[in-house]
């Protein structure tokens, strides 16, 4: 009687560990196929990058044209009569954009540097330069692209440009103009080094003045 009870006994631990065993497998399936679901989800909600070199000319999304007519920089920008400086670099991107199709509004414009890090454009209440701009169809509007990044930030960066603000989640499954600005190590140098006072200008359909001004000690 009691080798019965102990076999019996016996075969209900061994059944349930199996069934601990199966729960567990299971358990493991299941936050698989979720993880799966999630990372999958993330990947199609994320913008998609046209890349390219702004040696390349024209970068075309499907709803804007975007041109880096050239990159420059200095340690002060002049808006009117104030004046902004910082120890650090701002880095210009000038900048054609023309919506071939429909008006719109462009917020996502961004810098990345090689490490990486992401850096919001310097705004027009403190620079005059434009963090975002509206554009009209079929006018191409000129754009001073202004951005305070630290001196090591400058080579390698990567200019970023969509149409909703990426903190907002608003460029979810659109494409992003991702612009390497091809600053080599000789390149950024002499960019950092630069200290010639820069006008700035608001987005505008009228090109602006590039050339440097004099700003009083």
């Amino acid at each position: 009687m009691s080798g019965a009870s102990h076999r019996s006994t016996a075969r209900r631990r061994v059944l349930s560990t199996l069934a601990a065993a199966a729960l567990f497998v299971l358990a493991l399936s299941l936050g698989r196929v979720v993880s799966d679901q999630l990372s999958d989800s993330s990947a199609s909600a994320a913008p998609f990058s046209v890349a390219a070199a702004a040696s390349e000319g024209t970068v075309s999304l499907d709803y804007v044209d975007v041109t880096v007519k050239g990159v420059r920089a200095t340690d002060t920008l002049v808006d009117r009569e104030e004046v902004e400086t910082t120890t650090a670099t701002f880095l210009v991107v000038d900048l054609e954009v023309l919506a071939p199709a429909r008006s719109l509004h462009l917020g996502g414009l961004r810098l990345r540097g090689a490490d990486g890090t992401i850096y919001r454009p310097a705004g027009s209440s403190r620079t005059g330069c434009s963090d975002a701009t509206s554009i009209a169809t079929g006018l191409p509007t000129y754009w001073m692209a202004c951005f305070e990044i630290p001196d090591d930030a400058v080579r390698g960066a990567t200019m970023l440009l969509g149409r909703g603000d990426p903190e907002s989640g608003l460029d979810r499954r659109e494409q992003r103009a991702e612009i390497d600005l091809e600053l080599d190590e000789e390149r950024a140098e002499a960019l950092t080094a630069a200290s010639d006072p820069l006008p700035t200008s608001l987005a505008d359909m009228e090109p602006y003045d590039i050339q440097p001004v004099e700003v009083e000690q």
